[in-house]
């Protein structure tokens, strides 16, 4: 039987690599920087995204989830659909807001990484290897 709790603040944790792929993934250019440049940044930005990812995390996150078993829909693909809509209406705003030279493309990748694993480590630890 699948459980919400204490699963989906484990998967949280899957947004420190998952932003950090994103980010590099969006950004090239930071492979060019020194490691020790790269380094602080993983560092500083490490407590703000667990903070960030963690709060959409259980607070949509569990709404998602919850309405996915109320339909009988609690599945991997479903639940990376989920993750990733708050980027999809991200990207879609502005996209709308400023056109399409809006730098979406970045966005889409750097949100969208972290959401997506996320989403897989809510699969894995909800529905797969329930905790």
């Amino acid at each position: 039987m699948p459980t919400l709790f204490p699963g989906i603040f484990v998967a949280r944790l899957f947004s420190i690599p998952g932003w950090i792929v994103g980010a590099f993934a969006s950004s090239p250019k930071l492979l060019l920087r020194p490691l020790t440049t790269n380094l602080s940044m993983v560092l500083r930005g490490t407590p703000m995204f667990l903070i960030l990812y963690g709060a959409i995390t259980v607070a949509f996150g569990s709404l998602a989830w919850l309405a996915l078993r109320s339909f009988g829909l609690l599945n991997l693909p479903f639940l990376l659909f989920a993750a990733l809509l708050p980027v999809l209406a991200y990207v879609t705003l502005s996209a709308i807001q400023h056109g399409s030279n809006s730098g979406w493309h970045g966005s889409a990748i750097a949100f969208g990484v972290p959401a997506m694993a996320i989403g897989f480590g809510t699969w894995l630890f909800t529905v797969r290897l329930p905790l």
